[in-house]
């Protein structure tokens, strides 16, 4: 492993590649369908067959995509200041995390908007942002709903801000797009896997 690497990414490289493990964090606002996706991906339920239930603080659970091991973060989306594991536990939430999905609800513009502040405050974290960052996926839950955000506002979140992998509009109430959104998140992470390979030098 490279010499420039410090014992805690030297040993996290050797977790991720010797188990297979990737990390995710999920951050949007509330309500916006954070819980409903782990729950999908733990479960295999959509949100039409379980009730859901807010998460007040942090919820950390995992699950099996495309044959690699995830552990899931999931941040509440009250973002009250000094109420919000963003500043109690920023470097254990955020070190090492592979994949970021911001989630916010086609029915609520103001979700949306928010998504900018979300960004920010986690692009603060990463200091050396173009080597060191995760990869950041930006999509709109809820298609099944009315529509307050068009699919041309997220393209377009998505071009100015550059640092997204991809925008992808899914609903978890009916199912729409999520198993092509998967894929998309398999593929992924078949790449990120030979990467490390390739860093770790194998």
């Amino acid at each position: 492993m490279s010499e420039k690497r410090n014992h805690t990414e030297d040993y996290l490289l050797y977790l991720k590649i010797t188990k297979d493990l990737f990390k995710f964090c999920v951050i949007g606002d509330g309500g916006v369908g954070k819980s409903t996706f782990i729950n999908f991906l733990t479960t295999g339920q959509l949100a039409s067959n379980f009730k859901v239930t807010r998460t007040p603080y942090i919820n950390i659970d995992g699950c099996k995509l495309g044959g690699h091991t995830i552990q899931l973060y999931d941040l509440a989306g009250q973002r009250r200041t000094d109420a919000h594991p963003l500043d109690h536990m920023q470097n254990v939430i955020l070190k090492g995390t592979d994949i970021i999905l911001f989630f916010f609800s086609l029915e609520n513009l103001e979700s949306f908007i928010n998504i900018k502040k979300w960004y920010e405050e986690i692009k603060i974290f990463y200091k050396d942002w173009e080597n060191d960052r995760p990869l950041l996926f930006l999509i709109g839950n809820k298609l099944d709903l009315p529509r307050n955000v068009e699919s041309f506002n997220g393209e377009e979140l998505v071009e100015r801000m550059n640092d997204f992998e991809v925008y992808h509009e899914i609903s978890l109430f009916s199912g729409k797009n999520v198993e092509d959104f998967l894929k998309i998140l398999c593929d992924k992470l078949d790449e990120q896997f030979q990467n490390l390979k390739e860093i770790a030098g194998l």
